[in-house]
């Protein structure tokens, strides 16, 4: 039987351990992401000039399967998915919900990728208000005294005061069962 109690001990030495191996993605208020300017990206983009990039390229790649998750923009306004992990047959979507306005509910799609050619969205986990993930999600398998199972680490990026920054810890040993471990950890503002 999987132990559901979460120690503060392991979320510190989880921060420790992926700030030591550059693993999370940190929100950074020099740049300017779009989330200010009603999700219009900036003439400069979010990771400053096109140059010095790979070039990206469809060579060699064939689309297999496609999934339309609920409640995401068009093609007409890029940029509502941030970032995915996966993990075993699922895939996790960091998403801005720059829909609904320029600092709507964010959150991340949990999408089923059991059958490749017709992958299905099972789930969205919300954000707290003024919150949404941004680059560096990432799951890992955690054996530990206190917990046993797979964990989703995020960012959080703040879009309003009333936003948590710090990361957050999601169970997601069971994708149909998600559970908060920790939301907002790190945030030294109340």
């Amino acid at each position: 039987m999987r132990k559901r109690r979460f120690a503060i001990p392991f979320v510190v030495a989880l921060v420790a351990a992926m700030v030591a191996s550059g693993g999370t993605a940190a929100a950074d208020p020099e740049h300017d992401d779009g989330v200010g300017d009603g999700g219009q990206q900036s003439q400069q983009g979010q990771h400053g000039p096109p140059t010095g990039h790979l070039a990206g390229s469809s060579s060699n790649v064939t689309l297999v399967g496609r999934v339309d998750v609920s409640g995401a923009v068009g093609v007409d306004r890029p940029g509502h998915i941030a970032d995915v992990a996966s993990h075993r047959n699922h895939a996790y979507l960091a998403a801005r919900r720059l829909n609904t306005n320029p600092c709507g509910t964010g959150g991340f799609y949990t999408v089923d990728m059991t059958n490749p050619a017709s992958p299905t969205e099972v789930s969205f986990t919300a954000f707290p208000a003024g919150t949404y993930p941004g680059e560096g999600m990432h799951v890992i398998e955690v054996n530990t005294p206190a917990f046993k199972g797979d964990v989703l680490v995020t960012n959080n990026e703040q879009c309003q005061a009333a936003g948590k920054g710090g990361i957050s810890l999601y169970d997601v040993t069971d994708p149909t069962a998600i559970t908060a471990l920790a939301v907002g950890f790190g945030d030294l503002v109340p």
